[in-house]
């Protein structure tokens, strides 16, 4: 494999766990891939749709028109390609969730015109809202996930001096 263009565009997260689903797909020719690919496929899968992440939720919230969707309407905005995709990516929903996302957002988007709160309606519009409860819930089950590997850990730790 070689690399043409370094770094001649930015992905968003979507477009990348659509790879990946691609990816996990078996192959027409038969052959396997490298040893340790499905094991990197799967585990940059499961960091993808782990809560609050938009690719969390089930049916996924983007499609590929989404995307024109968004840049059309956030260019009265005169946002950079960056912040458009970090918008993507974390779908913030208020004003403490996009202030890190755009550079110099309060000089920028100023409360008082009403612009923030145009942006994020427009953000919600497009992008959908998050599903409090499932996030919730996703969260709670990514929480007792760790805990279960954290003891595993530590059981497997224990074994291994055991047998020293």
């Amino acid at each position: 494999m070689k690399i043409l263009e370094a770094q001649s565009g930015q992905l968003t997260n979507y477009e990348v766990h659509k790879h990946l689903l691609k990816l996990t797909a078996p192959r027409k020719d038969g052959k396997k891939g490298p040893g340790n690919l499905n094991t990197v496929v799967r585990e940059l899968a499961e960091y993808l749709e782990e809560a609050p992440s938009p690719l969390a939720v089930k049916p996924l919230p983007y499609n590929d028109e989404t995307f024109s969707k968004i840049f059309s309407a956030l260019r009265e905005f005169k946002l950079t390609k960056t912040e458009i995709l970090m918008i993507i990516n974390l779908r913030p929903t208020n004003p403490e969730a996009l202030a890190p996302v755009i550079e110099e957002f309060e000089e920028r988007f100023n409360e008082e015109d009403g612009t923030q709160q145009k942006l994020i309606k427009l953000i919600i519009d497009v992008l959908g809202s998050p599903d409090t409860d499932a996030e919730r819930q996703s969260m709670a089950d990514s929480k007792d996930k760790a805990l279960k590997n954290s003891q595993g850990a530590k059981v497997q730790e224990l074994v291994d001096d055991d047998e020293s």
